[in-house]
């Protein structure tokens, strides 16, 4: 782990445990801070929470190969495609369990598949019902931050989509009830980045208690729980690090003092 900034944290602020809610568009988006969620809830006895806003059934196009192992067919138009949801669920469900997810909430949105373009989302998805289900997790629960997925152009519209909504709901929240919103990427260490992160965890860094095994390891359990995903499965090994930046009204002291926490 290496904090871009390192900040001293006062020991008042200090989160005792941790507790994260991820806000993601599909299952198996937790990839993009698998790391940093394995060392809140695993090693620092965190809660870490979910919500995984799209049924996944837009994933099809690389599900071929889980014929084999579901004997399945998954791919579009398959005798077997509306099955695709459940399975991801399924999926998601062992990758929390590895990650030491406390509880996942599946909202069930459809999944139109992949776009560049945040009105694709705004067009599939039920909002109403969506922003209601949002507020009542996120009031009802003191977490003290929110991760939700990079919203940088050129990325997924459904990650633009529900980092955007989740600005607009913390908006509304007094400053007193609302947790710090971070934005997160993978990333590779020997890449520079245009905007320096407030944060990142290394993946290259040895678990605690693990001896030699890195948190490479964990994401790689990880990726290995998502079989309908084929393409997912080249991402083993390509990322060796987590970007973090704050997002909306969020201080950057304050979210500087939390990553201290972690680290």
């Amino acid at each position: 782990m290496t904090l871009v900034e390192s900040t001293p944290a006062p020991a008042s602020f200090l989160p005792s445990p941790p507790s994260v809610l991820l806000i993601a568009a599909h299952p198996d988006d937790e990839y993009y801070c698998a790391a940093t969620l394995y060392r809140v809830a695993r090693e620092l006895n965190g809660i870490v929470d979910q919500m995984i806003v799209t049924d996944g059934a837009g994933g099809h196009r690389f599900a071929a190969l889980a014929g084999h192992v579901y004997g399945l067919d998954l791919t579009e138009g398959g005798k077997d495609h509306a099955l695709l949801p459940e399975i991801r669920r399924e999926e998601c469900l062992r990758a929390g369990k590895l990650l030491g997810v406390r509880q996942t909430e599946f909202l069930g949105q459809p999944d139109p598949g992949y776009t560049q373009q945040e009105r694709d989302a705004h067009r599939a998805w039920r909002l109403h019902e969506l922003k209601h289900r949002l507020e009542k997790r996120i009031l009802s629960h003191a977490y003290d931050a929110i991760f939700v997925l990079s919203p940088n152009p050129g990325e997924h519209g459904h990650h633009i989509a529900v980092a955007n909504l989740t600005q607009e709901i913390l908006g509304k929240l007094p400053s007193n009830q609302r947790p710090l919103l971070l934005a997160v990427e993978p990333a590779h260490s020997s890449r520079e980045s245009s905007v320096a992160p407030i944060f990142q965890f290394s993946r290259s860094r040895a678990v605690s208690r693990a001896e030699s095994l890195t948190y490479t390891v964990i994401v790689n359990w990880l990726i290995a729980e998502y079989k309908s995903q084929g393409l997912f499965q080249l991402e083993s090994g390509r990322h060796d690090c987590e970007r973090f930046w704050p997002l909306g009204s969020t201080d950057p002291e304050r979210a500087k003092y939390f990553f201290a926490s972690i680290a």
